[in-house]
């Protein structure tokens, strides 16, 4: 509703007069933000400045920006866009018109894709958990995961629908690939891999590092793997056999139920809060620092992350075996 410039004066004179606010809303009948509104402006309105030739056609300059990131399935942030354009746009601008463009700053994740035959294996697995009524307080939860020295792989972009975008990365720098384990009890081993991690490589650290110390640990337990070529061998199959040790049967293309996700992801938003790192050496430390920190300080988040699990299974069921977000 447009006010009056009469209404407009005879507001601001009663707020000269020290009359309150809410009296002044009741008694000619306008809303309170009005009210403030005039207070802030004066008695004339602001008046509306129209855009100029160069602004209109920002909005249009910066879709153009998005769409050539987007063709090359990269990130896009307010700064890369911003150095990208020609014409000298602040960061600010940018965000501006992303927002106005309906654009949202999402999570980039690597999307995964899964076939009706794969959808069925997950239900049939987990299925096949409840008939036997495994035990999951049991199973030691493993993986891999790579850690950069040029920053963590938990990227945002600005993205207008809610696909997941391909996250790639140069890896400038250098990296280091952790191996890890998790038990329910919130015992949490990495350990840093050297090279490419093969079948001999592979069953060496379990056989002299690992299994050890969870035997020392823990009266029985069921080990857990993805399905890399390096797990999944006839070698590694048979020794891990013959140390005594039952191996989980797991589904293809599943590390959306795997406890430890979970914990890659608090780690690494840890890692490199606030730090950069120079060497390989002092990306370890840190890594081996905040693990003993979340064992230490926070044994309870194991036993809730073994909790969500149970209801991963339920959703895989729930939903025919799709991914669960």
């Amino acid at each position: 509703m447009t006010l009056s410039s009469e209404l407009r004066n005879l507001i601001y004179e009663k707020l000269r007069e020290n009359m309150t606010k809410v009296d002044i809303a009741k008694a000619y009948n306008v809303s309170l933000r009005t009210v403030y509104g005039i207070q802030r402006q004066g008695v004339e309105p602001k008046p509306s400045v129209k855009r100029s030739k160069y602004a209109r056609k920002s909005k249009e300059v910066v879709r153009r920006a998005v769409n050539a990131f987007k063709m090359k399935n990269e990130r896009t942030s307010c700064t890369k866009i911003a150095n990208k354009i020609i014409t000298p746009f602040s960061k600010s601008t940018v965000r501006r018109n992303l927002i106005s463009l309906g654009y949202k700053y999402v999570p980039s994740v690597c999307s995964i894709i899964l076939s009706d035959a794969q959808k069925k294996q997950r239900v049939k697995m987990v299925r096949s958990y409840i008939t036997q009524r495994i035990d999951f307080h049991k199973v030691v939860f493993t993986d891999e995961s790579r850690f950069s020295l040029d920053g963590n792989d938990n990227y945002h972009t600005w993205s207008k629908n809610s696909r997941p975008i391909v996250n790639r990365r140069p890896y400038k720098g250098g990296s280091i690939m952790v191996w890890g384990a998790m038990t329910y009890t919130g015992q949490l081993l990495l350990r840093i891999i050297e090279g490419n991690l093969n079948s001999e490589k592979y069953c060496d650290l379990l056989r002299d590092d690992i299994f050890p110390v969870l035997k020392s640990s823990m009266k029985s337990f069921i080990f857990q793997q993805d399905n890399a070529p390096c797990h999944t061998s006839k070698y590694t199959i048979s020794t891990i056999e013959e140390e005594g040790v039952e191996i989980l049967k797991w589904p293809a293309h599943s590390p959306d139920i795997s406890p430890i996700e979970k914990i890659w992801s608090i780690l690494k938003n840890r890692v490199y809060e606030n730090t950069q790192f120079k060497d390989k050496q002092s990306l370890w430390s840190k890594i081996e620092s905040e693990g003993e920190k979340l064992t230490t300080n926070e044994p309870d988040l194991f036993q809730r992350l073994y909790a969500r699990f149970y209801e991963n299974m339920c959703n895989i069921l729930c939903s025919n075996g799709e991914i669960i977000k």
